[in-house]
């Protein structure tokens, strides 16, 4: 069975099957963008990325050569079952509204777009690692063909006229001039019929995402510090914490146990100065407030002790790690 069969299989069921859908949206991640790209343009790809207003469903970024270094993008989509209809009846005689799912989805995507641009930990995770490069709504997948309007099934041929009409009307007034694209569950079918051999590659880790190796780390850190806005900020701290991340564990640590701070508790605390484990547990805290505490305001006095303190821990990790200097001859 080919992989547009099985969605098939899940569109056609009575009971609601978003989570099972969301399933196949990595499979078709190249007619998510709104460019014209290959593989290799996709950086990352990810479902149920949190944020304070909820958990977005599905999200791609992408690098757009420009000639010189690539714009990056990351586009987020809102999706609701193949179950759900598009429109319904309004209370005037002649036209349709929204229903309440399409409402619902329009209003946590322009939320979780909004949420999401000024999350560090989003924004390292899919490579946005350049000033320019933007987090900008992808759009909505709802519905199927054929529960385009709820309503009688005798009034299928009239509803059917209403709602060329009021989708093409919000689409010129509302959804393209946000960018927002709106497809049902038939439209990603359609694109799986087209790669039914081709299997989604596994994304790159978010290291690769990043500048390679601690000093390029650090480096990062200092560059975005300096241009001087809260947003920036919290990425230095994320840059200089992931620094010294790299130094306790090289290779960068796969999400499992022992974590870093683990690592760092158990060899390094107790033969480390008090400067050094005072220092690592400030810069743990900055971490955790740049990546989750968005109602704190984060300063640029603390970006700039986290940078100090990744510099002077990953200093004391390069001196423990290459042993005692040889006393030199007088």
């Amino acid at each position: 069975m080919t992989r547009a069969e099985e969605l098939r299989d899940l569109i056609k069921a009575t009971t609601n099957k978003e989570k099972e859908c969301q399933k196949f949206l990595p499979d078709i991640a190249l007619h998510l963008v709104p460019f014209r790209v290959s593989a290799d343009n996709i950086l990352m790809t990810g479902r149920e990325e949190s944020c304070r207003t909820g958990d977005s469903d599905f999200s791609v970024s992408v690098e757009v050569d420009n000639g010189a270094v690539g714009r990056r993008y990351a586009y987020v989509w809102e999706v609701k079952a193949p179950q759900k209809y598009l429109f319904q009846l309004d209370s005037a005689t002649n036209r349709l509204r929204p229903s309440d799912d399409l409402y619902s989805a329009e209003n946590q995507l322009v939320n979780y777009v909004a949420e999401l641009s000024a999350s560090p930990n989003f924004r390292m995770k899919f490579g946005l690692t350049g000033i320019t490069d933007e987090v900008r709504p992808g759009g909505i997948i709802i519905g199927r063909k054929d529960r385009f309007v709820s309503g009688k099934a005798e009034d299928a041929d009239k509803n059917e006229g209403l709602a060329r009409f009021a989708f093409s009307t919000r689409d010129a007034y509302l959804w393209s001039p946000a960018g927002i694209r709106i497809y049902t569950w038939d439209w990603v079918c359609t694109q799986l019929d087209e790669q039914p051999f081709v299997q989604p590659a596994a994304g790159p880790a978010i290291s690769d995402l990043l500048p390679a190796g601690t000093n390029s780390l650090l480096a990062y850190s200092a560059e975005a510090i300096s241009r001087g806005d809260e947003l920036s900020f919290r990425t230095a701290v994320m840059a200089a914490y992931s620094a010294v991340e790299l130094k306790l564990m090289p290779g960068g640590w796969d999400g499992r146990s022992p974590s870093p701070q683990q690592v760092f508790n158990k060899t390094i605390r107790p033969i480390a100065p008090e400067d050094i484990n005072f220092q690592f547990m400030l810069l743990y805290q900055s971490r955790n407030k740049s990546a989750h505490g968005f109602g704190e305001h984060l300063t640029g006095q603390t970006a700039r002790y986290a940078l100090k303190a990744a510099r002077e821990i990953c200093t004391f990790l390069d001196r423990m790690n290459n042993g005692p200097e040889e006393p030199r001859d007088a």
